[in-house]
């Protein structure tokens, strides 16, 4: 009886983590589509690979998602810079680091490494927030505040505009009164404690 109940709440809990993914990623082909338009830049969504595992009458297949390897988008900004992220949505307060698969953090370090604008797209649905945190601090949670997770407010200083079904990622975050200094922030991941640093 137990493991039936724990089955239908991991069911149940898999659909609205569907759903909540699914309207983010509507809110951001939009503003591709936007950028597009304007000649801002040009930015897909990367397809998720299908694995055949049975053949169908009339040539058609049943199938499975196989294991996503790459970024959720990729694409070019206007003027050349390529652009890659990962989008993830939440209902919670919190954002667990290890949504990321491996191979996707690999892919998109290589991208930084070779140029690209490369950052993690956070919405909070229940608080309509959206955050583009940069790399670097995502896979620093762990030495900043000892968990493997990110509440709302430890990345204020990533806040985009957000405006009903409309967001803006391409746009810097906006100011807060405090700035990350690459410095400063080096020394903070490495005493294992947070900071804030005024501009």
């Amino acid at each position: 009886m137990d493991d039936g109940y724990k089955l239908r709440k991991r069911i149940e809990q898999g659909k609205q983590a569907k759903s909540d993914g699914d309207f983010f990623e509507r809110m951001i082909l939009d503003a591709c589509f936007r950028y597009q338009m304007r000649g801002d830049a040009f930015i897909e969504k990367t397809p998720e690979p299908l694995k055949p595992i049975k053949r169908l009458p009339s040539g058609r297949f049943s199938a499975k998602y196989d294991m996503k390897a790459q970024p959720d988008f990729k694409g070019t900004l206007n003027g050349g810079r390529a652009i890659c992220f990962e989008a993830k949505a939440t209902n919670s307060d919190r954002i667990a680091c290890n949504r990321l698969q491996p191979q996707q953090i690999d892919a998109l370090l290589l991208h930084e490494k070779l140029g690209a604008v490369v950052f993690i797209l956070v919405m909070f649905l229940k608080e309509n927030q959206c955050f583009r945190v940069p790399l670097k601090y995502w896979l620093s949670a762990s030495d900043l505040y000892g968990r493997n997770y990110f509440k709302m407010e430890e990345l204020k200083k990533f806040l985009i505009p957000t405006a009903g079904m409309k967001i803006d990622f391409l746009k810097e975050p906006q100011k807060t009164g405090y700035e990350l200094n690459e410095q400063l922030f080096e020394n903070c991941i490495q005493e294992q404690k947070v900071k804030e640093f005024e501009l």
